[in-house]
C-alpha cells in the first residue's frame, strides 16, 4: 500500500487550517508539492471562503502561475523585510511603470515583479526614460510618496480603537506559549496511549513477550535470596524493556513533522 502522498497531506492540512474559523489566515508557500491546477483550485477556494466569512487571507506562493496571481484581490511586494508595493494587483504594473519599469508582453507580472528588486530588474528599464536602477531605499521611498503609501502611512500612525487595545490585552496574546507545561505533557499522552491503542498486533506482541520474559525470569530466579541477584534481574529486565521501546523511535521521528 502506497499510501498517503505529500500533496494529500499538504492539502488535509490546508483543509484542516480553513477550518479554525480565525479571522486572518496565513499560508507560507502552501502550493509546494501541488501542480498549478490544485493551486489555482485552492487559492480559488480561499477567495471564496474570505468573502463569505468576511476574513483575511495571507499567502506567499513559490512561483505562482499569472491565471493563479489574477485570483487574488491585493498583491504585497516585499525585499530585504521592507515593502515596496502594497495594493491592488490590477494596479502593481502601473505603478512601476511609472517609475520607468516595462514589463516584456510575453513575461508573468509574478516572475516581473520578483526580479525588479534585484540586480537584473535593470534590464526592464524603459529605453525612453534613461533612468537609474533604483535600490531597495529607494523603491520603498517611492511607494511612501504615492497616496496608497501615505495613506498606510496615516493610518499606522493612528492609535489602535480601544476594543482593539483590550482584545489585545488579553493574556493569550502576551503569552509564549498557548499551552502550559503540564498540559503539553497531558496531550502528548494522550496521543500516545491513542496510537498505542489502534496498533493492535504490536499490542499484543509485545504483551506475549513481555509475558514470556517475565516467565522465564522469574521462574529462574524464583528462590534467589542474594540482593545482587535481585538487582541483576531488575536491570535485564529494565534494559529489555528500554531496548524495546527504541522501535519506537523511526516512527515517532516520521510523525513528528505532521503533527
Amino acid at each position: 500500500v502506497r499510501g498517503v502522498s505529500g500533496g494529500e497531506k499538504k492539502r488535509v492540512t490546508v483543509g484542516e487550517m480553513m477550518a479554525t474559523r480565525t479571522f486572518v489566515d496565513c499560508f507560507d508557500e502552501m502550493s509546494t508539492g501541488l501542480d498549478a491546477a490544485t493551486t489555482f483550485d485552492i487559492c480559488q477556494l480561499f477567495g471564496q471562503s474570505a468573502r463569505l466569512r468576511n476574513a483575511v487571507v495571507l499567502i506567499s506562493l513559490l512561483q505562482p502561475p499569472p491565471e493563479t496571481v489574477a485570483l487574488f484581490d491585493e498583491i504585497i511586494l516585499l525585499d530585504k523585510g521592507r515593502i515596496l508595493y502594497a495594493g491592488p494587483v490590477d494596479e502593481v504594473t502601473a505603478h512601476f511603470k511609472s517609475l520607468g519599469y516595462q514589463k516584456p508582453p510575453r513575461m508573468d507580472t509574478a516572475d516581473w515583479l520578483q526580479s525588479l528588486p534585484t540586480k537584473d530588474g535593470a534590464k526592464f528599464l524603459a529605453d525612453d526614460k534613461g533612468g537609474v536602477h533604483l535600490t531597495n531605499d529607494q523603491f520603498v521611498e517611492k511607494y511612501n510618496e504615492t497616496e496608497r503609501g501615505q495613506e498606510t502611512l496615516r493610518k499606522l500612525s493612528l492609535p489602535a480603537p480601544k476594543e482593539v487595545q483590550q482584545f489585545l490585552s488579553h493574556n493569550y496574546f502576551r503569552m509564549r506559549y498557548a499551552n502550559s507545561a503540564l498540559r503539553s505533557i497531558k496531550i502528548l499522552f494522550a496521543r500516545e496511549f491513542l496510537l498505542w491503542w489502534r496498533d493492535k498486533y504490536a499490542r499484543k506482541a509485545r504483551l506475549i513477550q513481555c509475558l514470556m520474559t517475565g516467565t522465564i525470569n522469574g521462574t529462574v530466579f524464583f528462590r534467589a535470596s542474594d540482593p545482587l541477584t535481585v538487582i541483576g534481574v531488575l536491570y535485564q529486565s529494565v534494559m529489555f524493556i528500554s531496548l524495546g521501546a527504541m522501535l519506537k523511535v523511526p516512527p515517532q521521528i516520521d510523525t513528528r513533522g505532521v503533527f
